[in-house]
């Protein structure tokens, strides 16, 4: 789906309690909220429950969907205070490193482009990323959220945010650029995205 195609199905959605479009936008959305729920929980049957539950509350108060102005922003900030409500009950917050168990599902638009040969080899240097640069990775290209966004989100700075994606960044660039040798020029490029 591309995201250009959200306004229109939560306009179906709120308007016309289109459950198609609903499910549509949950298939868009799911594979990301997943990963960053697991990350915090470590747990995927009670990362899949509140991810569900979410859902849930989003179809009950469908008719609001319209006065959210960033849908993707909302949804994780959604799923990081039900997960974290989830850690309290459980009385084991772990307020170290985020998702030892991440598990990357790259599943950006341009991969149409890209052969499945190709894809498989990008999917693999996103997954060598240590957990939380692959989390913030995924936030900032896959989501397309700003780094501030990102900052607010997981509680740290701008500036973590920026230095984590320098390191992700760098990272991946060496390990495609032997893969990809007619794109090696463009590997060193600035760091894209926005505060």
């Amino acid at each position: 789906m591309q995201k250009e195609k959200l306004p229109y199905l939560i306009k179906r959605i709120s308007g016309e309690s289109d459950e198609p479009a609903f499910n549509e936008l949950m298939r868009y959305y799911y594979p990301g909220l997943l990963s960053f729920a697991n990350s915090i929980l470590a747990d995927r049957a009670l990362a899949e429950e509140v991810i569900q539950d979410i859902f849930v509350q989003i179809w009950e108060n469908k008719k609001t969907l319209p006065a959210i102005n960033n849908l993707s922003n909302y949804l994780y900030r959604a799923v990081k205070y039900a997960c974290f409500a989830e850690l309290t009950k459980k009385k084991r917050i772990h307020y170290g490193d985020l998702g030892e168990s991440l598990v990357m599902a790259y599943t950006k638009s341009d991969s149409k482009i890209l052969s499945e040969e190709s894809l498989k080899h990008i999917t693999a240097a996103i997954n060598k990323l240590p957990p939380r640069c692959q989390l913030i990775f995924r936030l900032i290209k896959d989501e397309g959220l700003k780094y501030s966004e990102v900052a607010s989100i997981l509680d740290i700075s701008v500036k973590t945010v920026e230095a984590q994606m320098t390191i992700a960044l760098r990272a991946l660039s060496e390990s495609l650029k032997a893969v990809f040798p007619e794109y090696r020029d463009k590997f060193f490029s600035k760091k894209s995205g926005s505060s």
